[in-house]
């Protein structure tokens, strides 16, 4: 309840549209986690509940005390992060109509051209870029724009979340959202960030 106050103070403003829980608390019952919510949103300060860094059975369980429907989750996913795609959140999100907001979806910035740190997003990035790059050449736009455009291509609606202090950030998402990845090029994609052959 202090964290959302001190929010709309320091925004100037008397209601936060989309109010995320971070993180789930294990050692917190949902219903506690809950109640707040549904004080915050009975007194007007916020009008919609999402989350960000939870699995699907932490956000039903969270679902169940809230009295008004969880309207995002937000994971990490890119081409070098695709749990979401196997850990049932899109599949989750697809199924209650909840909206998916991706961070990270350049990876820490590696699709951009800043080389991983983690050892294990090198080896991903070292196979998916030689891809990525073809794909990019051949429709005459960016690597970054292929990537976004990727996740956008996805049915349960992701939105990607970044930084917009950088101009062609914002740039390259509008370009993206006017990219339409075809099925093969999506696929191809998606077999390279998993690293083995679809079934």
């Amino acid at each position: 309840m202090d964290s959302a106050r001190k929010s709309l103070e320091r925004m100037g403003i008397e209601h936060i549209d989309l109010y995320q829980v971070h993180r789930h608390d294990p050692l917190t019952h949902p219903a506690e986690t809950a109640s707040a919510l549904n004080q915050l949103r009975d007194l007007g300060l916020i009008r919609h509940i999402g989350v960000s860094n939870y699995s699907p059975s932490q956000l039903d369980a969270l679902q169940e005390y809230v009295t008004s429907p969880i309207i995002s989750t937000q994971p990490e996913f890119s081409l070098l992060h695709i749990d979401p795609m196997t850990d049932g959140t899109l599949d989750h999100c697809q199924k209650n109509n909840i909206r998916p907001l991706a961070y990270r979806p350049l990876a820490k910035g590696a699709i951009s051209g800043n080389m991983p740190d983690s050892p294990n997003l090198k080896k991903r990035f070292i196979t998916v870029l030689p891809v990525l790059q073809e794909i990019a050449a051949q429709i005459g736009v960016s690597t970054v724009q292929i990537s976004l455009a990727w996740l956008l291509k996805h049915p349960a609606g992701v939105i990607p979340v970044f930084g917009s202090t950088n101009p062609d950030h914002i740039r390259d998402a509008v370009v993206a959202t006017h990219l339409d990845l075809s099925r093969s090029d999506w696929y191809r994609l998606w077999t390279v960030a998993r690293g083995e052959t679809l079934p």
